[in-house]
């Protein structure tokens, strides 16, 4: 490893953040060279120790969702100060953090065939748009907000409990 030849050097970090480019439509057509930057960020943070220990993290920032019917407001807690009433017909609207951790702890435990990484920040924003969603034919009905983001957070962790270890998951 390159840092092993600098004495002073006892860990190296590196952050990658990829913004993904999404092709632009004019006059309801796809442009054949016209591309808007994504909002999204997919993040990887990688720290390796000179004794070989190892750390990567990754996620996805800013994910925006939006679902403009299938949403209520209902069955939260009522006080004094709650003016708004139930409702089973909203529009809902949410942005998305979620960070997980790999398992691998050691540079000897990296797999020896490529490990995609951006195949599995794909497959976990695939989880969380599905969840949020639901089929594209008929949706999902949601009585909250937090219970969308709940299920959304119990659905990544379900489906990928063997590959990631999840660090932290902010689902705003």
């Amino acid at each position: 490893m390159v840092y092993s030849l600098f004495e002073q050097v006892s860990e190296a970090a590196v952050t990658i953040v990829e913004r993904p480019w999404e092709r632009v439509a004019v006059d309801g057509k796809p442009h054949s060279h016209g591309f808007k930057l994504g909002s999204e960020k997919h993040t990887t943070e990688v720290t390796v120790k000179k004794s070989g220990s190892l750390l990567i993290n990754s996620g996805i920032q800013g994910y925006s969702l939006l679902k403009t019917t299938q949403s209520g407001f209902e069955g939260f807690m009522r006080d004094r100060y709650t003016l708004l009433p139930e409702t089973r017909e909203r529009i809902v609207a949410t942005e998305v953090t979620a960070w997980w951790r790999y398992p691998f702890e050691h540079i000897s435990q990296l797999p020896s065939k490529p490990f995609c990484f951006t195949q599995r920040y794909q497959d976990v924003k695939k989880v969380l748009a599905d969840t949020f969603f639901g089929p594209s034919d008929v949706g999902v009905y949601s009585p909250s907000v937090q219970n969308t983001l709940y299920l959304m957070a119990r659905e990544v962790l379900t489906r990928f409990a063997a590959e990631i270890w999840p660090l932290l998951c902010y689902l705003l």
